[in-house]
């Protein structure tokens, strides 16, 4: 029997009810152990990255699943497919959602329609597709090549960008990165009712750590591509595709939180 070794952090028990453990219980043909971190106000954890590389001891199988708690897996053989991978490329990291740098713009592939509006992830795919960087709501790989990366709990000690970085850092160590084509759902809280207050923007988090990925990186990669980012790491073309768009977004943002509900 095929085993995989699944964590997650949780911080709202309706969504990881509704929308992780029913995609993870249709599961066939496959054995898991599934460690499900509380990450709520109080605990005390500060990072992903932190929760993570503190509980790997505790993986019960070399091969090994980050997911969010908001991801559906609609395919009863996805845990299967995944573990198919990981042993037919051992040193690979896969996920559902990634993204490619292609010149000055970026292609995003996966199979995973997001939010209340069900739209795709990017261009779907049929077969597995290379990326530069994968989306941190499911990330799979081999126990081996986790304790050689690791996440990156000093730089990224919040909760966006360190897969994003992993694979960046598992590329120059020739870990490459692949998007599978297993369709999910993905109902990030961002875009539930509720939320709409981002208005297609991000939490002020998530542009730190985009400023962090370019200081890391840049002397590595001359763009920082993934599924929700695509920035030049040169400070000029930085700024222009950072700073100028979020002036208009907090316009838009300000906007819906007067009708927010």
């Amino acid at each position: 029997m095929k085993k995989i070794s699944i964590f997650c952090c949780w911080n709202k028990e309706e969504i990881l009810n509704s929308l992780l453990l029913p995609g993870l219980n249709r599961q066939k043909d496959v054995e898991f152990d599934l460690h499900l971190i509380y990450c709520g106000k109080g605990e005390g954890w500060k990072s992903a990255a932190q929760v993570f590389n503190y509980h790997i001891d505790q993986a019960a199988s070399e091969n090994l699943l980050f997911v969010h708690q908001d991801l559906e897996l609609k395919e009863d053989s996805a845990l299967a497919s995944v573990i198919e991978e990981l042993e037919a490329k051992p040193k690979g990291i896969f996920g559902l959602v990634g993204a490619r740098a292609e010149g000055k713009t970026r292609q995003v592939f996966g199979n995973v329609y997001h939010g209340i509006m069900n739209v795709n992830s990017g261009c779907s795919i049929s077969c597995v597709t290379s990326a530069d960087t994968l989306d941190e709501c499911f990330v799979a790989m081999k126990k081996a090549v986790f304790m050689e990366l690791k996440f990156d709990e000093i730089n990224f000690d919040g909760w966006h960008f360190y897969a994003v970085d992993l694979c960046l850092r598992g590329k120059k160590k020739g870990f490459a990165s692949y998007v599978l084509p297993l369709k999910s759902q993905h109902k990030n809280i961002l875009e539930m009712p509720g939320y709409l207050l981002h208005a297609g923007t991000y939490p002020k988090e998530f542009y730190h750590y985009a400023r962090v990925a370019r200081r890391v990186h840049k002397g590595e990669y001359k763009r920082i591509v993934g599924s929700c980012c695509n920035y030049p790491t040169d400070l000029w073309g930085f700024y222009f595709s950072y700073y100028i768009p979020r002036v208009s977004k907090a316009k838009l943002r300000r906007f819906f939180r007067k009708i927010s509900f």
